[in-house]
């Protein structure tokens, strides 16, 4: 997934931004969408007590990501991780 750099990028920004909803399937997912998927994190981080509940928040809300942790298991954990420390 050549995206992800672009998202975890904007991930290490950790600009707090609205959390828009990608609405793009994981297949047509480009670096744009990936930036947007990004873009939210850090604002849903700071609505949440925990990162768990953030992350799974953030994966809720965007069906990419949903996918993205069909094929991939080590996502959640991956990102809460990054959550715990943004």
């Amino acid at each position: 997934h050549p995206w992800i750099r672009a998202m975890l990028h904007e991930i290490s920004l950790n600009h707090i931004k609205a959390a828009p909803t990608v609405h793009t399937a994981l297949s047509d997912i480009k670096d744009h969408d990936a930036i947007n998927l990004a873009k939210g994190l850090s604002t849903i981080i700071l609505s949440n007590t925990e990162a768990s509940a953030a992350v799974d928040h953030w994966i809720a809300q965007n069906i990419a990501l949903e996918e993205f942790e069909k094929d991939h298991e080590w996502t959640r954990s991956f990102f809460v991780e990054i959550a715990q420390y943004n």
